[in-house]
């Protein structure tokens, strides 16, 4: 039986452990033999874990380990990867680094000469223990599959590209390789779905309450209030800040943070809160920066309520702006940016005609239409949905490479 491994870095809830379980028996009724590496575990998933394969080493596969390594040493980013685990650990010191680069170079080389994946399932590949071990599965000419949470309830990111800016559908319209049929069958899909997401959070963190400035909770036309939701940054690929994958998610900017100060310098009427993504923060106090700038922590939803125009450049936040009925703006990049789904910001000197753009709201319409459509075109061929029975995601994906 041919091997997968399936990493994962999240913990599962019970609902989730099912839908993982789900997965793995999709995989198993296709032939495959499933291998799951996690550090949570769970009595659910036991049989899959791969510890007991790992560690220790075996001998017979001392060689291959070895040359494993010696291809992966050559072949991987390692500045890349040196830069990021110092953020992700929130240590400077170059010889922690390096040490935990070898460290993770070495578990990768364990991993994969014992376990021999025909096809590697990551959890974010941008995550540094796993991401690495993705990176060193491409050197090994491994199939690499990018994996994380979908955009819509119950279900998983599957795809052949990676997450975020690197997924299949960052920055491009997949809906223009699709017939009219097919829209319209996607169409009438987003919209019972767009329905069912009014009484729901897409946030997957629990959080307080956000406390908001008293005087941010104006009424004035001439006062805009103005949300930038923070991504992910270190779990993202924004670092180091000179590496393409962070212009995909920050062309203009080298932090959301910073993203947020320069919306808030364009127009001193602005009142802009900086909402920062709960993992790795680093802005963990409520902070009031400027005259017009505070940076705000809590849940989301109730942020989304306070703004005029909300600010979103990957976040999957982005959805619950539209489906709140608020003007999205993404600044450069974003995954609804270049599908006619919100309010795009080409370069930073139009940041403030398309703010008024949005405020004017002259393209909602066509926002909510293209974005149900898009809402469809998730569901039907591109989420893998581990609650209901619709496994063709699977098929399309072990069916790419024959």
């Amino acid at each position: 039986m041919r091997p997968v491994l399936i990493s994962c870095i999240a913990l599962l809830t019970n609902a989730q452990q099912k839908g993982m379980l789900k997965l793995i028996q999709e995989f198993e009724t296709r032939g495959f033999k499933v291998h799951l590496w996690s550090d949570h575990k769970y009595e659910l998933l036991r049989k899959y874990d791969i510890h007991h394969l790992i560690y220790p080493e075996q001998e017979k596969n001392k060689f291959d380990l070895y040359w494993s390594f010696i291809k992966i040493w050559w072949g991987l980013d390692k500045k890349k990867w040196f830069e990021r685990l110092k953020c992700w650990c929130n240590n400077n010191d170059n010889s922690f680094a390096s040490a935990e680069l070898r460290k993770y170079m070495r578990e990768s080389a364990r991993v994969m000469s014992i376990i021999n994946p025909a096809w590697f399932f990551c959890w974010n590949p941008y995550c540094c223990r796993f991401g690495i071990a993705y990176d060193a599965a491409k050197i090994l000419d491994i199939k690499t599959v990018g994996m994380d949470w979908g955009f819509l309830p119950d279900t998983f990111i599957l795809d052949r590209k990676g997450v975020l800016a690197t997924s299949s559908i960052f920055g491009t319209d997949p809906l223009k390789k699709y017939s009219e049929k097919s829209l319209k069958v996607f169409s009438q899909k987003g919209g019972i779905i767009f329905e069912q997401l009014q009484e729901k959070s897409l946030s997957q963190y629990q959080q307080a309450n956000a406390i908001i400035p008293p005087d941010f909770i104006v009424k004035s036309k001439d006062i805009v209030k103005v949300l930038v939701l923070g991504i992910g940054e270190i779990d993202a690929g924004a670092y180091p800040a000179d590496h393409p994958e962070r212009k995909g998610l920050l062309p203009f900017h080298e932090s959301a943070y910073q993203q947020a100060v320069d919306i808030a310098a364009a127009n001193e009427k602005f009142r802009v809160i900086f909402k920062p993504h709960p993992s790795h923060n680093r802005y963990t106090t409520d902070t009031r920066v400027s005259a017009n700038l505070a940076i705000v922590n809590g849940n989301p939803d109730g942020l989304i309520d306070w703004a005029d125009v909300v600010f979103c450049s990957g976040s999957k936040m982005e959805f619950s702006a539209i489906i709140k009925n608020k003007p999205l703006l993404t600044y450069g990049a974003g995954l609804l940016h270049g599908k006619e789904c919100s309010y795009e910001v080409r370069s930073p000197g139009s940041m403030v005609n398309e703010v008024n753009r949005a405020l004017s709201r002259v393209y909602d319409v066509r926002n909510k239409k293209n974005f149900i459509t898009f809402l469809g075109y998730l569901d039907s061929d591109y989420l893998y949905n581990f609650v209901l029975n619709k496994n063709q995601v699977i098929d399309t994906l072990l069916n790419e490479d024959k």
